[in-house]
């Protein structure tokens, strides 16, 4: 919050959550695995 805003160009890390898919009249929703994983950090 305290960043300014990214601009066009800009780099950042992201880590996604969900993705929604929409093929036609099928919506499929995908999470990522990579959340449901316990890690330790020491």
């Amino acid at each position: 919050m305290e960043q300014a805003p990214l601009r066009e160009g800009d780099e950042a890390f992201v880590f996604i959550h969900k993705i929604y898919g929409f093929d036609g009249d099928k919506t499929r929703v995908i999470e990522n695995a990579a959340k449901r994983k316990e890690s330790v950090i020491i």
